[in-house]
């Protein structure tokens, strides 16, 4: 009642913070559990759901090409 339905918050934050520190692994766990939490579709965190798989796939091409030479 608090948080007025908004639970996904919090998390959705601790995610984010997570993202900016770089830990794209936990970041994604986090959004996906935002993502949980909501009633109903977020925009926010499905944005940010994208925005993380990109990362983490940008961070694995990268090492493969670190890795080829």
């Amino acid at each position: 009642d608090e948080l007025d339905g908004k639970s996904y918050v919090v998390a959705f934050v601790y995610g984010v913070v997570k993202e900016a520190r770089g830990n794209l692994d936990e970041a994604k766990k986090i959004y996906a559990m935002a993502d949980e939490l909501t009633v109903e579709p977020v925009d926010e965190i499905n944005l940010a759901l994208s925005r993380i798989e990109r990362s983490i796939a940008k961070r694995e091409e990268a090492k493969n090409q670190m890795n080829a030479k």
